[in-house]
């Protein structure tokens, strides 16, 4: 009787951590190996004809970046689109990532089978690109 109720007691335990759910894991699996991204910021915000662009190669920031969607999303904002990551594996385009910088809550999202998901973007990642904009813009 001791041994089921510490197993209980471990599983509450392990319940209670709060570790998060890989919601973006379970849709795109491999965005843990993009390997380069080509960052666009548009001139105007959801008018994606005209943009300036920048491609990033550094590992390390790029995949502190892509933490950021792999677990938990957010509900829908009715913020406007202010650029779009091209996201790369082994050269080839795996998906893209629309995001907005100034929004209440700074956030990445991407469509799957129909599907809106949005998930809240990281400081690191806001100022990684608010930084890339700035070069762009000099």
């Amino acid at each position: 009787m001791k041994e089921i109720l510490a197993v209980l007691l471990l599983v509450l335990l392990l319940s209670c951590t709060g570790k998060k759910e890989p919601v973006g894991d379970g849709l795109f699996p491999d965005m843990v190996r993009v390997d380069s991204i080509q960052a666009l910021f548009y001139d105007k915000e959801d008018e994606d004809r005209f943009y300036q662009y920048r491609i990033l190669a550094d590992t390390v920031k790029i995949s502190t970046m892509m933490e950021d969607v792999r677990y938990d999303t957010i509900p829908a904002t009715g913020c406007s689109r202010q650029g779009k990551i091209y996201c790369f594996v082994d050269g080839s385009i795996y998906n893209t990532l629309y995001f907005n910088l100034d929004c209440p809550v700074p956030h990445f999202r991407y469509i799957k089978n129909a599907c809106l998901y949005s998930f809240p973007m990281s400081t690191f990642s806001r100022e990684l690109l608010l930084n890339v904009r700035q070069e762009l813009e000099r």
